[in-house]
């Protein structure tokens, strides 16, 4: 739960995000306020599963990375952000071989999931046309 005041003073949650990261942006905006984060173990939220995303493996993986994109050159600069740049392709290609040495894989899933790393890498390697700006 956030205070509306906080939540407006910090800007809210960032439009630029369509799924994933928008809260991990939000709360290291928050934490450079003089605003504290609490976590409260025993409060009980139920996640209704990834109904935005429930088998759309493509729009999943797709999502995820351009948002940890959007995210990384929000946050990192110089060689922070060139080494998660690194980290992140490496990772990407690895994800590639490794979901086609899935033998137990659906082949629907599988072409899907390729699809969404191989746009995925294109868009960390600048070179996709849906690549974001530099975002501040």
């Amino acid at each position: 739960m956030v205070r509306t005041e906080t939540y407006n003073l910090i800007g809210g949650l960032d439009e630029k995000y369509h799924l994933f990261s928008e809260d991990v942006d939000f709360c290291l905006r928050l934490n450079q306020t003089t605003w504290k984060i609490f976590c409260l173990p025993q409060t009980r939220i139920i996640h209704l599963g990834g109904v935005s995303t429930s088998r759309k493996y493509f729009t999943l993986v797709s999502n995820r990375y351009k948002s940890r994109l959007i995210y990384c050159k929000k946050h990192f600069k110089g060689g922070k952000l060139l080494t998660y740049h690194i980290i992140t392709i490496i990772g990407l290609i690895s994800r590639i071989i490794g979901t086609i040495l899935l033998i137990k894989m659906k082949r629907k899933e599988k072409i899907a999931r390729l699809r969404a790393y191989l746009k995925a890498t294109r868009l960390w390697m600048g070179i996709s046309s849906d690549a974001p700006n530099n975002q501040t």
